[in-house]
C-alpha cells in the first residue's frame, strides 16, 4: 500500500515476519486506513486500531494472521491527522494479555481503562471504552522493556518527545513509553518454558537480550570455521592415503 511500510524498531523494513520481531511499527501516511474512531476528549480525538485492516495489510506482507496485536488506544490533534502515523503492535506468540483492566479516568468520551498485566509485565497504552474492554483487545509487554517518564505537561499523555507512538495515557496512571535500546529483533517479551522462538533452530532456546545477543552472532561464525577445519582434515587425509599407495 503506498505510503505505508512496516518497521522493526530500529526502522529497518520488514517484509515478512520471518524473523518474529516481538514488536513492529505500521508507519503510514494514510491512517484512516487502519484507525477507527472512538470518541472525543478535550486534548483530541481517540482511535482504535482496524485489526481487520491491520491483519489485511499484514498478510499482504507474507504475515501470519492474525498475528500481533495493539498496545492501547491512540489519540491524535483534533485539528487534522499528523502526516505520518505510527502504530505500535506487539506479536500475538510473544506478548502477554491483560488480566484485567481498572477505570483510571472517566470524561464525556467514556471510561478510560488501564490493563492491569500479570506480575513481570507493564501496560504501554489505555483505552477509551464507555464498557469494559475484552482481554485480547490489547497486549502488554515485559516490564524490563518500557521506562516512565514524566507526564506533567499533558492530561492524557499525549507527549510527542516522549510518547512518539501516541498511546493514550491518564496523568498520575503511570505512563511509560519503551526503552527501544533494550529491545532487538531477536529480544522477548514474555518468558515461559517454550518460549515462542525455541521452533527456530538459529537462536537458542533461552531467554535472549541485548547482553545475550553475541551468542546468535558467535553460532553464526563458528559452524562455518568447524566446516572448514574438517574439509582440510579430510583433504590432509587424502593426501596421506595418496602417499602411502604410492610408496
Amino acid at each position: 500500500m503506498r505510503g505505508t511500510k512496516i518497521v522493526d524498531l530500529r526502522g529497518n523494513i520488514i517484509t515478512s515476519d520471518i524473523t518474529k520481531d516481538p514488536i513492529i511499527v505500521i508507519e503510514t501516511s494514510s491512517p484512516r486506513n487502519f484507525l477507527d474512531f472512538v470518541s472525543e476528549l478535550e486534548e483530541g480525538y481517540v482511535w482504535k486500531v482496524n485489526m481487520t485492516n491491520v491483519s489485511s495489510l499484514l498478510a499482504s506482507f507474507g504475515f501470519s494472521k492474525p498475528s500481533y496485536l495493539p498496545f492501547g488506544h491512540i489519540i491524535l490533534p483534533k485539528n487534522k491527522f499528523p502526516e505520518k502515523v505510527r502504530i505500535l503492535l506487539g506479536l500475538r506468540d510473544a506478548a502477554s494479555l491483560p488480566v484485567d483492566y481498572v477505570i483510571v479516568s472517566e470524561s464525556k468520551g467514556g471510561k478510560i481503562w488501564k490493563p492491569i498485566p500479570q506480575t513481570g509485565f507493564s501496560h504501554l497504552g489505555f483505552l477509551l471504552s464507555k464498557e469494559k474492554p475484552n482481554q485480547d483487545d490489547v497486549c502488554v509487554v515485559n516490564a524490563n522493556y518500557v521506562s516512565t517518564f514524566s507526564d506533567d505537561e499533558s492530561l492524557h499523555g499525549h507527549h510527542k518527545a516522549m510518547n512518539p507512538y501516541n498511546l493514550l495515557g491518564v496523568r498520575g496512571a503511570g505512563n511509560v513509553t519503551l526503552k527501544k535500546q533494550n529491545i532487538i529483533s531477536s529480544v522477548v517479551l514474555t518468558e515461559s518454558s517454550r518460549p515462542w522462538y525455541a521452533k527456530y533452530k538459529w537462536i537458542p532456546t533461552k531467554s535472549l537480550n541485548a547482553a545475550d545477543d553475541h551468542s546468535i552472532g558467535a553460532q553464526q561464525i563458528m559452524i562455518p570455521l568447524v566446516t572448514l577445519l574438517l574439509v582440510f582434515v579430510f583433504i590432509l587425509f587424502l593426501r596421506f592415503c595418496i602417499a602411502q599407495t604410492n610408496q
